[in-house]
């Protein structure tokens, strides 16, 4: 009798275990049948993102689409490091939250304590992002707040609190989003 194997990706910090594309295609249509998610995302004031429990994007608001240049149907089942450039979103086969630095990572923190308590959680983060010209490193607040809407997600808005002339995450390129789903 052969043993089944099992396929088993490294993590050092949350699970690297995603859902799939058309799981997050249906999360994100649920959260649209909902009449008054998306209004209640663009009116807040910070760029945000609603996560799933493998915390993928499900649903973005207008001011991050737009702080990343980008269609927020391209954002989907991409993880928040992913999208921000974080340096060490790649450095595990599982992407953002699965590195070393992830376990000390103020978003990943956050994001993890709000899943795992059903509270909402406010931290500093420090994140190394690549941009062309290298990295830039941000100093930022985060928020992750529980949501249960048509299954449970998690509320993550982010707000660039450095002292530096830069306040955007700019990305490389329009459709740099689209490496990982």
């Amino acid at each position: 009798m052969q043993a089944s194997m099992v396929n088993v990706m490294l993590t050092y910090s949350a699970p690297a275990e995603r859902a799939s594309a058309a799981e997050v295609a249906a999360d994100h249509q649920n959260l649209l049948q909902e009449p008054l998610v998306q209004q209640l995302l663009d009116s807040l004031p910070e760029p945000a993102m609603i996560l799933n429990p493998q915390r993928q994007v499900v649903l973005v608001n207008d001011k991050l689409a737009a702080l990343l240049n980008a269609e927020p149907e391209e954002l989907l089942g991409h993880r928040p490091g992913e999208i921000l450039h974080c340096i060490h979103s790649q450095d595990c086969a599982g992407g953002c939250g699965t590195s070393k630095f992830c376990s000390q990572c103020g978003a990943g923190r956050a994001i993890w304590e709000s899943q795992t308590t059903n509270t909402a959680q406010v931290r500093d983060c420090r994140m190394a992002c690549a941009t062309g010209a290298g990295s830039l490193s941000l100093d930022l607040k985060v928020w992750a707040t529980p949501l249960a809407v048509s299954g449970r997600f998690t509320v993550f808005a982010v707000r660039n609190t450095s002292n530096t002339a830069a306040t955007s995450v700019t990305p490389r390129s329009k459709n740099s989003h689209r490496g990982r789903q």
